[in-house]
């Protein structure tokens, strides 16, 4: 009977052992799981940044062709502007140059006119808030 005895608490231990270790294989399961999730938002978040610069890149493409398109245009244009400007030249070597504007002469003060015999102007109190000068 202790042999039947030992061999039931045997038993029991190595349930107990198989419990703790479904236990342990619950939460490895579990921080699996956690992990999975937490990876599974990180892809999503790469997957619309990915769209987000397809879509920025075909943008990029359509202004590149419309500055392709319009750089085309003005191309044209100024070829038509050239070809009707063209109709206009003239041989330089047949023209005498523009003659230069004249430029305006200096105002020039008026001499200083030395009174005749060394006479001096006379000033009165009364003239000399006018500036008037008496000879």
């Amino acid at each position: 009977m202790n042999a039947g005895s030992d061999l039931v608490n045997e038993s029991g231990q190595a349930l107990d052992n198989i419990v703790t270790s479904v236990v342990k294989v619950g939460d490895i399961v579990a921080e699996i799981a956690s992990a999975s999730q937490e990876q599974a938002a990180g892809i999503d978040q790469v997957s619309r940044t990915v769209h987000s610069l397809e879509d920025l890149t075909q943008q990029n493409a359509a202004l590149a062709e419309q500055t392709s398109a319009a750089s085309v245009s003005m191309n044209e244009r100024a070829c038509q502007m050239s070809a009707q400007v063209e109709f206009f030249q003239i041989n330089h070597e047949d023209i005498d140059p523009a003659p230069k504007p004249a430029r305006a002469p200096a105002p020039t003060r008026p001499a200083a006119v030395e009174p005749i015999g060394g006479a001096r102007p006379h000033n009165r109190p009364s003239d000399q808030a006018d500036d008037w000068e008496e000879f």
